[in-house]
């Protein structure tokens, strides 16, 4: 620790400590009298315009034009980025960053290294240092993780969760009348990956106790075309198996979401909707009775209401007796 006192024309300045850490190129100053909030702007021009640009209004919105060079340069970096996204089965433990990048890095054999960055929602960015590592991890494409399954993508601009849709779900599949020499896990998900990702395998299909048909277990894409069978081929001879889809959720290729179809997509029928809306209970309109008709003519005659009915009036007079006391 150094101390040190200067004068400058015989007026004294405040002490300054200097202290240096040795272990470290940090040096902090520490001055008696510190400089306030203003003092450390002074001299500095916020509104200089070859800094930053000038914001404007459009319409309701607060606009900025940001420079198209730096935005290069930006997309630049990401070059050798994947897209992943992480999904997990209901009731399935989320991972942490830490957890997920150690499961991951012994799983992944790279030259060099990598680096991880969060999204949010399950999905995340991962970025390498060389394009040949980049290609030997896209190429392995789905990971199955035991908990969960990391797909891989390719990299895009504009990214946003937010306007991302699941069109992925876990369900078994059935493989109808396969003879018993393909029951072989690795031939059964050779057959089942036709479909989807083959995740797993069912106990009595790995242990051969129920022959009728195999069961897997596979993510399948909602928004692609379901096959009710596959046309397997093998050296001299092909054959077709049937493909049963175990609780098959609804899907909507209108707004690409789970739950429903598109005849009763609400984003594509918004009567409908409303109409369910009211719990099936349709208004019960009451008929109102017609007004009854005024006949000034003294002779009988026949009239017509307002529901199309004909009905008969007769004047009936009526005589009173007045009695003089």
């Amino acid at each position: 620790m150094v101390k040190c006192r200067r004068a400058l024309d015989g007026i004294h300045v405040p002490l300054v400590v200097c202290v240096r850490h040795v272990s470290s190129t940090i040096v902090q100053a520490h001055a008696v009298t510190p400089k306030s909030f203003a003092a450390a702007l002074a001299g500095q021009n916020l509104n200089d315009e070859r800094l930053f640009p000038t914001s404007c209004i459009k319409g309701n919105t607060l606009s900025i034009r940001i420079g198209q060079d730096e935005y290069q340069r930006g997309v630049e970096e990401c070059k050798n980025a994947l897209r992943v996204r992480l999904t997990l089965n209901k009731g399935d433990n989320q991972y942490s960053a830490r957890d997920l990048s150690t499961k991951l890095g012994n799983i992944w054999k790279t030259t060099t290294s990598w680096k991880m960055v969060s999204l949010s929602k399950g999905y995340y960015d991962f970025h390498f240092d060389l394009a040949d590592d980049l290609r030997k991890i896209w190429a392995v494409g789905t990971i199955n993780l035991k908990l969960g399954l990391l797909r891989l993508s390719q990299w895009t601009k504009d990214f946003n969760y937010l306007s991302q849709k699941q069109t992925y779900v876990s369900l078994w599949i059935r493989l109808v009348e396969l003879p018993q020499e393909y029951w072989r896990e690795r031939t059964l998900k050779e057959i089942a990956s036709a479909v989807g990702t083959p995740i797993d395998i069912d106990g009595p299909t790995q242990n051969r106790t129920f022959g009728h048909y195999a069961r897997i277990l596979v993510e399948i894409d909602l928004s692609k075309r379901a096959y009710d069978e596959i046309l397997v081929e093998r050296d001299g001879f092909t054959f077709k198996v049937e493909v049963q889809y175990d609780r098959r959720p609804l899907f909507s290729h209108h707004c690409y979401s789970i739950g429903h179809n598109v005849s009763t997509c609400r984003w594509l029928h918004q009567q409908v909707a409303k109409e369910k809306n009211g719990h099936g209970k349709q208004p019960v309109m009451a008929e109102v009775a017609p007004p009854k008709q005024t006949q000034q003519n003294n002779d009988v005659g026949a009239s017509t209401s307002a529901n199309g009915s004909t009905w008969t009036w007769v004047l009936i007079p009526i005589t009173s007796t007045v009695t003089t006391i």
